[in-house]
């Protein structure tokens, strides 16, 4: 029977970002049990983890939630003194911070403190807090009502954006070229959204992320990456990464993070021309993990671990330096594989296979939406579904014991963890909003 030197429940399993923190924490001799508000999940089949559970959905019912994760929590608490940890990987960790309080005496919440990061999250605060601080960022403005619009966009110069202050990803984000079709569509968008978007002056260059580790302000750990392909090409979320010398963005950070009293890990975005005579501009800050925490990873910088470690502990272990040059890219191919096994010969799914192949060729094309519809009606056609979920649960304590040379492939089933989108048809009846938006 293994020992482990502590426990960490890791949220939010249905992410690769869940998955390398199992990785990481695992291979540091901790127990790991992941969550989330779906049943089949990246994590819930990585041979890293140890067990995981399934709560109420935060955005649907944020009481409930808070009630099923403090119940777990009690539930799992180890019976020793070992270190026994919380860590939010996604949007949930603000919500947890905000009530720290439910946890204490039960588990340590590994996240910044919420007062911390109410000052950079959702963007608007950002915008204020900014404004004092010796901290290069773009001409913004928060509207309330169509005069207040009307009064940003005679200031601002195009090209322009409108920017949602609460979403991820590139979602809610529109840019504009002509003053007039953006005066239209913002004063759509302020009495229609609530909170307000933002109004934006568009920054010159490229987007860098800089991930970065914080103890009570002071910088510990920190890297940064560059991505090369977007998905969608404009504003997206990065699909093919490389890291870079993270020095310019250093100056900006330290002064934002000083400032509010950071402690934990964070992800900043900042718009950059590469030249080293221009400064970096800062676009907003994730108080969380980021989509490219593997690339942080693989880069030598682990992040997971020495957030355990600071909270664990009191102190982070001295870090390694990112290796520049590093390159990474998010393997699509991996889950159409997954799923043409899972709807294979062993298992009744006759009436699936023409949808099977649709959604093979869409992923190669990369066309995920319509991948993703022909999967729905693929799971729709297959007549012994249940014996199917039960092939791939024996598979992957199986996979438990295999071995092989990268990371993910190391973990060969967690690519399984599309299932977790049937999970979500099951409970929700709709399609997760990872996959549509």
């Amino acid at each position: 029977m293994t020992e482990f030197k502590g426990r960490a429940i890791v949220t939010y399993g249905r992410s690769l970002m869940a998955v390398v923190i199992a990785h990481s924490l695992s291979k540091q001799g901790i127990e790991v049990i992941t969550c989330d508000s779906v049943g089949m999940t990246a994590a819930s089949f990585s041979r890293f983890t140890e067990g995981n559970f399934v709560h109420a959905d935060q955005a649907d019912d944020p009481r409930r939630y808070l009630a099923d994760m403090v119940a777990h929590v009690r539930e799992l608490k180890p019976d020793d003194d070992r270190p026994y940890i919380l860590i939010p990987t996604f949007r949930d960790g603000k919500f947890l911070s905000e009530h720290r309080a439910k946890f204490e005496g039960l588990i340590t919440l590994a996240a910044a403190d919420f007062t911390s990061i109410d000052q950079v999250d959702p963007k608007q605060h950002l915008v204020e807090t900014l404004k004092p601080l010796d901290i290069a960022a773009p001409k913004t403005f928060t509207p309330t009502n169509a005069e207040e619009v009307k009064a940003a966009v005679a200031e601002l110069t195009m090209p322009a954006l409108i920017k949602a202050v609460d979403e991820v990803g590139g979602r809610g984000i529109e840019f504009f070229q002509d003053k007039d079709k953006l005066l239209k569509r913002a004063i759509e968008r302020v009495a229609k959204e609530n909170p307000p978007p933002l109004l934006q002056q568009a920054a010159t260059g490229e987007d860098y992320c800089l991930g970065v580790l914080y103890e009570n302000g002071e910088l510990r750990a920190h890297m940064a990456y560059h991505n090369l392909q977007n998905m969608p090409s404009e504003g997206g979320a990065g699909a093919m990464r490389e890291t870079i010398d993270d020095a310019p963005f250093i100056r900006a950070a330290n002064t934002l993070m000083k400032a509010v009293g950071w402690n934990g890990i964070a992800e900043i975005d900042f718009m950059w021309s590469g030249n080293p005579d221009d400064e970096p501009v800062i676009i907003e800050v994730n108080p969380r993990f980021w989509a490219g925490l593997f690339q942080s990873v693989e880069s030598g910088v682990d992040f997971p671990w020495l957030l355990y470690h600071l909270f664990a502990y009191g102190t982070v272990p001295e870090a390694s330096e990112a290796v520049v040059g590093t390159k990474t890219r998010i393997p699509v191919a991996w889950a159409a594989g997954a799923i043409k096994q899972a709807l294979s010969a062993e298992v009744d799914t006759e009436g699936a296979k023409q949808s099977v192949r649709q959604m093979i060729d869409h992923v190669e094309k990369g066309e995920l939406k319509s991948a993703f519809a022909s999967l729905k009606t693929a799971f729709g056609k297959a007549t012994n579904l249940d014996e199917a979920i039960a092939l791939l649960r024996v598979q992957s304590r199986n996979a438990k014991n295999a071995k092989s040379e990268l990371m993910l492939s190391e973990d060969p089933m967690t690519s399984l963890g599309i299932f977790f989108i049937l999970s979500s048809l099951a409970r929700h009846g709709k399609l997760p909003p990872e996959v549509t938006d």
